[in-house]
């Protein structure tokens, strides 16, 4: 099919006259080419039999003529082609070649005879030329060639072709009127749904419904569409309806989002206020306050406890205050810390620390887990306190023991001495490192205490 039929702007009727116009005239092109073709070939055949049948019968007669070489006869009988339109000439041959008798038309041409000839038919665009041998019994006495021209042929081909003509252009003009008047049951129902569909474009009314008219198709589609129209309506309803409800339920998540707006702005402040208090009351304690993770980092410090450790803030947070623990005591920190913190249990420690002075300063900690609402630990929180001075004032021995019982490191004798002036550490092996610890360091001061004591009665007698 052309393009300029696919891309042209038609419409549904216009294509379908102009479709059955195009096939129409196809069908009846290739029907009249077919019947002009038959009909040639019939002519054709027809004027060959009449100049066969010519040539027979004078071939019959003038056959004595050619025997007894008797030409006054033989123009006779070739005379006889007058009375057939359409020859133009004829001329009897002796077995020999020689030219015995001719005939000449009376139409005013001039006829030529032909020197030579071949027994056979020769079609030429107009005329047809037939030899033929003239026999006597089985004997050949001669020759015959006879010349028609196609005159005849030719009109009868052109009437053929006027009418041919005339009778395909009456056939469209026939079929285009029919189709016309037929293709309105095609074309009015489409359209009543394309203004159907325009409507419910425009206006967004979805309870119209098709008419079923049409064909067996149309009535089809009719129904379809007025499904698919049911289909659009009780979505739109369901649309509505959940747009209505999901208005509601947006307003009604968007108070409770506002509420938990409000309640969350007002824990954040609580929980500002809250850290503000710590930091306060933290910043002014005279005990060193921190806070750490499970790996022992700190994420906060106060300022008693960077002057107790002897480093910047930005230094001391993290790891960076084991660095100011003493060598000696720093493994032993760490590990009673990592102990505490796989039981999830309270600890407290003594420990030295090397200021950034060069001095050595004692320092006591106790800390307490951190934990999340769900129970999950999320660090510790402890204070450390400066035993140096307390430290100082302990007796020789007992300060000696405090300091090296960690190591192991204590002869028999100086334990023996001690025994009896500390008789509850001898049992520390029985309960947790750390809580052995805390009771040494709670008996050291009790026997500091005692021993001042006991000196100061002993200076007033």
């Amino acid at each position: 099919m052309p393009n300029w039929f696919k891309s042209a702007p038609l419409s549904l009727r216009q294509r379908i006259l102009l479709l059955t116009m195009f096939t129409t005239g196809v069908g009846l092109l290739l029907g009249s080419g077919g019947y002009l073709f038959y009909d040639t070939r019939t002519a054709r055949s027809q004027k060959l039999q009449q100049l066969e049948l010519a040539a027979d019968l004078i071939g019959t007669n003038a056959a004595a003529s050619l025997a007894f070489d008797d030409p006054g006869s033989a123009e006779k009988y070739l005379a006889a082609l007058s009375a057939r339109s359409g020859f133009r000439g004829g001329v009897l041959y002796t077995p020999n070649g020689k030219i015995l008798a001719t005939y000449d038309a009376p139409d005013g041409l001039t006829f030529l005879p032909p020197d030579h000839v071949a027994d056979g038919v020769v079609w030429e665009p107009q005329r047809l030329k037939l030899t033929a041998p003239v026999t006597q019994g089985i004997v050949r006495v001669g020759t015959l060639y006879l010349e028609s021209d196609l005159n005849d042929l030719h009109q009868r081909t052109r009437r053929i072709e006027v009418l041919t003509a005339q009778l395909s252009f009456g056939m469209l003009a026939v079929v285009y009127l029919l189709t016309s008047l037929l293709v309105r049951t095609i074309t009015r129902p489409i359209e009543l749904l394309a203004g159907l569909t325009r409507t419910m474009a425009i206006a967004k009314e979805y309870s119209l419904r098709a008419p079923l008219v049409g064909g067996k198709e149309l009535q089809h589609l009719a129904l379809d569409f007025n499904q698919m129209l049911q289909e659009i309506q009780k979505r739109e309803h369901a649309l509505v309806e959940a747009n209505d409800t999901l208005e509601l339920r947006v307003a009604e998540r968007t108070r409770e989002l506002e509420q938990e707006i409000f309640e969350k702005r007002k824990a954040e402040q609580s929980l500002r206020e809250s850290e503000e208090l710590f930091r306060t009351v933290s910043e002014a304690a005279p005990v060193g306050i921190y806070r750490s993770d499970m790996d022992g980092n700190a994420s906060f410090m106060n300022t008693a406890l960077l002057e107790l450790l002897g480093v910047s803030r930005e230094r001391g947070l993290g790891g960076g205050w084991t660095d100011r623990i003493d060598p000696e005591d720093r493994a032993r920190l760490i590990q009673d810390r990592s102990e505490a913190m796989r039981s999830g249990e309270d600890f407290a420690t003594s420990y030295r620390v090397r200021h950034s002075d060069g001095s050595i300063r004692w320092a006591e900690g106790q800390a307490k887990p951190l934990r999340a609402i769900d129970g999950k630990l999320l660090g510790y929180v402890g204070v450390v306190q400066d035993v140096t001075q307390r430290r100082k004032s302990d007796p020789p021995t007992l300060r000696l023991y405090l300091t090296h019982a960690r190591s192991g490191s204590w002869r028999k004798t100086r334990k023996a001495k001690l025994k009896s002036a500390i008789p509850r550490f001898r049992n520390c092996s029985a309960i947790p490192r750390w809580k052995c610890r805390a009771s040494r360091l709670t008996n050291s001061s009790r026997q500091a205490n005692s021993i001042r004591r006991r000196q100061n009665s002993r200076s007033k007698s």
